[in-house]
């Protein structure tokens, strides 16, 4: 028997701080870990949530000098740490999918091919780029290159290639506008990998190389004109009737091999993708200008789907754009077999949680259930419900197929959701609504609000938060309240925050003025309140802030928590955020607070904005360093 069994919590924890012998903490660990773990769980409903949610209360256990006295107090302790700890995780993990469904959106809505007018400007447009901004460009979008190696070679970090490459898609959008074309520069950096190089037919391609390494090699101290120009007619004639020949047979042959009459049911051996560990790369890279037909789009996809790599810089954008470009016998293909896209988990990370054997596979799963979705609604339904109705299968992509049929066929789903399958897990289609409800709002709020009656509860709360994000600007406010009162009555609390902050957008005080009169905790609808209209209209929002004063709360608290809850997470809202805390040790809580709650769930680059504030003290950006080192490290492991 150990000799801590008996030993009482108080006397456990002070001899751990003591001595900082782990042996007593692991004694208070065996007692209380499936204590913390359960509350976090049922607070949270994700186990790899809850895992991390008691990791985090332990740790902060273990930096507490405080002993506690009793057992009953540290049971207390641990249970309301649990709680609080998994609350914050959810409202974490919430607006972290929502950035993540908005990037998806705008990639969506932003890749589009280019017209062939653009095209036929583009090279010109490129020629007018200062020659710095232009040998960015074609490095990274005509010649493929990494941030990284283009970084090295200019001997700039991958954060000023980024910045530059951004400036410089800026200035051909604006070029572009110039000659009368609309192209943002989303749709640039999304387009040109796939448009602006052409793969030469192969037979054309050895034809060509054919007469230039002839002409080299006769021609050596003359140019090849000078070599072309001395023929006489007969060497002329023969050499022309050469390049036609090849380059008809090359025609004939692409020709053949870009007409999908037979679409390969699994991707060629040479670029089948193959496990070896230790390997960077497992797949035979092919440019995505090359996929030019539906067939090579097919391979492209299925190489992905086999690839064990890890992603690359703006990989998911480059996924969608391919995705959205197939048709339905394709996508049919590539969902005929459910292995193809399940999500295998690997061995766990240094930190205790899984990671996928094929990283791309979650969110190319993703792309063909919407596409599938939209090219035929209602099979895309049933084929869901034939996969749910096998043992121990799941609707896991109902919410990813729902905003294909919704773009297509908005009323078709209405009719789903109004009346969901039973084995329809809420989990299934909660993160997909946000991305869903603006075509069924489009289509109809009232039947898209009456669809929302008829959910189940927790789906149905998050449903209403994604109807309220989509209303329109010009929505009679007051009216959608009364409407919430009487439909959906228990809601109220808990909405009033977005709600005021969508009302904001065209009337903040009337919003904000309303907000104050129906929230028992008005700190709490505050917070939402600003964050969903500062994540719209930030600059409108600061500048209106900047002169409220609400009764009876501490300005300072309530910014700083916006901070921390999110508003971290978006550059545009960070430094009119520090500004409106007025204090500097609010203002370095905040963004330490920022970096337990959030920080490893933030891009370096959000980081690097946070970290480079006038506003912030050395040992605020001390904490930011940290937190970038450790996921660059983390990276490192993964």
């Amino acid at each position: 028997m150990s000799q801590h069994t008996t030993i009482d919590d108080g006397d456990l924890l002070r001899e751990f701080f003591r001595t900082r012998d782990e042996r007593p903490l692991r004694t208070l660990m065996d007692r209380h870990l499936p204590l913390v773990y359960s509350v976090a769980l049922r607070v949270s409903g994700s186990p790899e949530l809850a895992a991390e949610a008691a990791q985090d209360v332990f740790l902060e256990l273990i930096r507490t000098p405080a002993v506690m006295k009793k057992e009953v107090a540290l049971l207390a302790w641990l249970h309301r740490g649990a709680r609080h700890r998994a609350i914050d995780m959810i409202r974490s993990e919430i607006a972290r999918k929502r950035r993540e469904r908005s990037a998806m959106a705008d990639a969506s809505h932003d890749s589009e091919a280019l017209s062939g007018e653009a095209l036929a400007m583009l090279d010109e447009v490129i020629e007018g780029l200062p020659a710095r901004d232009r040998q960015l460009v074609l490095a990274r979008y005509f010649a493929g290159h990494s941030l990284a190696s283009i970084g090295l070679t200019a001997g700039l970090s991958e954060d000023a290639v980024r910045m530059r490459l951004a400036r410089a898609l800026e200035k051909m959008r604006a070029a572009f506008g110039a000659r009368g074309i609309a192209a943002s520069a989303a749709m640039l950096a999304s387009s040109l990998p796939l448009q602006a190089v052409t793969s030469v037919p192969p037979m054309l391609s050895s034809g060509i190389r054919a007469t230039v390494t002839a002409a080299a090699s006769t021609a050596s101290s003359a140019s090849f004109f000078s070599y072309f120009t001395a023929m006489n007619s007969t060497q002329k004639v023969l050499a022309a009737v050469i390049l036609l020949l090849a380059a008809g047979a090359a025609g004939k042959a692409y020709f053949q091999s870009t007409t999908p009459s037979a679409l390969p049911s699994a991707p060629p051996a040479s670029s089948a993708a193959t496990h070896h560990p230790g390997n960077t790369s497992v797949t035979t890279p092919i440019s995505m200008a090359f996929a030019t037909d539906e067939a090579a789009r097919i391979d492209r996809v299925l190489q992905w789907l086999k690839d064990t790599s890890p992603e690359g810089q703006n990989e998911t954008m480059r996924q969608r754009a391919m995705v959205s470009q197939l048709g339905l016998g394709a996508v049919r293909l590539l969902l005929s077999d459910p292995a193809l896209i399940k999500d295998i988990q690997g061995p766990e990370r240094d930190d205790g949680f899984p990671n996928p054997v094929y990283p791309r596979r979650d969110a190319l799963g993703s792309f063909l259930w919407e596409q599938f979705g939209k090219l035929s609604p209602q099979e895309a339904l049933d084929r869901l419900a034939t996969i749910g109705a096998q043992p121990e299968a799941s609707f896991e992509h109902t919410g990813s197929a729902l905003i294909g049929v919704a773009k297509a066929d908005p009323a078709l789903a209405l009719h789903f959701l109004g009346d969901l399958p039973e084995r329809v897990t809420e989990s299934s289609i909660i993160y997909s609504l946000e991305s869903l409800m603006p075509s069924l709002v489009k289509y109809s709020k009232q039947e898209t609000f009456r669809a929302i009656l008829s959910m189940p509860e927790l789906s149905q709360r998050e449903a209403y938060l994604a109807y309220v994000g989509a209303l329109p600007q010009g929505t009679d406010w007051p009216t959608e309240i009364d409407q919430l009162k009487s439909g959906l009555p228990g809601f109220e609390e808990g909405a009033s925050g977005s709600l005021a902050g969508r009302w904001a957008c065209s009337d903040p005080d009337a919003a904000f003025g309303w907000l104050a009169a129906a929230s028992k905790d008005s700190s709490f609808g505050y917070l939402d309140a600003i964050r969903c209209w500062m994540w719209r209209e930030p600059s409108q929002a600061i500048k209106w802030l900047g002169s409220w004063n609400p009764d009876g709360l501490d300005r300072d608290r309530l910014f700083a928590n916006v901070l921390v809850y999110g508003g971290a997470g978006d550059i545009r809202m960070v430094d009119g955020l520090l500004e409106l805390i007025s204090a500097p040790d609010a203002r370095t809580a905040a963004a330490q607070q920022t970096m337990k709650n959030m920080g490893d769930g933030m891009e370096t680059e959000e980081l690097r904005h946070l970290q480079n504030s006038p506003l912030l003290s050395v040992e605020a950006k001390r904490s930011i360093e940290e937190t970038i080192l450790a996921n660059q490290n983390s990276g490192l492991r993964e």
